[in-house]
């Protein structure tokens, strides 16, 4: 394990384990000439024994403080309540449209169980208000009217019950999370662009929060987990697969577009 630890003002890496290596620094004993720890499992240097470990939130919290001192402790930027919030709502929608298309595939498994598949229209029409009210009118029935033979119709009853009840509170937060982008110009400006609507540019906005904190692109593309794996070990270099760090919600509302883009651009 490779501890980075500062003395006299310069860098130095300690092999050892970490809290060995983290007693070092703040007992002040590091020192460039100084002779590194022994195999794994001794307890002596060449300078004799170590004092009795101190607890290690003590120790985490001297070795933050001689990193702050000496300008090496990187901050993290952390959003402001408000943006937190709204960052919430948009994570809220992204539930209730998973929910919706749990409640979709469940009415189809319905209709498949009892063998009735080939009666759904196809595509979008089964899930326009006149599809569901013909569903409703011509399958459904309340679970309490239902008799034995006739459960699968108080299954579906519920369903679309729920199919509704998901789509109106949809409808709710699109509509303050439409609110909330009237009055926010960097929404406005995302817009402008070719393929970006509404939802990605409140993501873009809400995750990205200060754009300056990025100095270039290729960072944005780091925070948002675009950009591939770097597997070194070596003379060995290799490029793996796209890291995933960062909000998987704009990861993927990012990766939507883009095949979109890719899909129906003449180009």
């Amino acid at each position: 394990v490779a501890c980075l630890l500062l003395a006299g003002g310069s860098l130095f890496v300690v092999r050892g384990r970490p809290p060995r290596a983290v007693a070092w620094l703040v007992a002040g004993r590091f020192a460039p000439t100084r002779a590194r720890p022994a195999a794994h499992g001794t307890h002596r240097d060449a300078n004799g024994p170590l004092p009795p470990p101190a607890s290690s939130q003590v120790l985490v919290s001297q070795v933050l403080v001689r990193l702050a001192l000496v300008g090496q402790l990187r901050t993290v930027h952390m959003p402001a309540p408000q943006q937190r919030q709204k960052r919430r709502l948009i994570h809220q929608r992204k539930s209730l449209v998973e929910r919706q298309t749990q409640t979709k595939n469940a009415i189809r498994s319905i209709f498949s169980q009892q063998g009735f598949s080939h009666e759904l229209p196809r595509g979008h029409k089964l899930w326009s208000k006149a599809g569901v009210e013909q569903l409703l009118a011509t399958h459904a029935r309340p679970l309490a009217e239902c008799e034995l033979d006739d459960l699968w119709r108080g299954r579906l009853h519920v369903e679309l019950q729920l199919l509704e009840a998901l789509a109106k509170q949809i409808a709710l937060v699109d509509k303050k999370l439409e609110e909330l982008a009237r009055g926010d110009e960097r929404v406005k400006l995302l817009q402008t662009v070719p393929g970006v609507g509404p939802r990605l540019a409140e993501a873009v906005v809400c995750h990205l929060d200060d754009p300056h904190r990025f100095k270039t692109a290729r960072q944005v593309s780091a925070y948002a987990g675009l950009v591939p794996k770097q597997l070194e070990s070596g003379t060995m270099k290799r490029v793996g697969r796209i890291t995933h760090h960062g909000p998987s919600l704009l990861r993927g509302l990012l990766v939507e577009v883009a095949w979109m883009a890719y899909r129906y651009n003449a180009w």
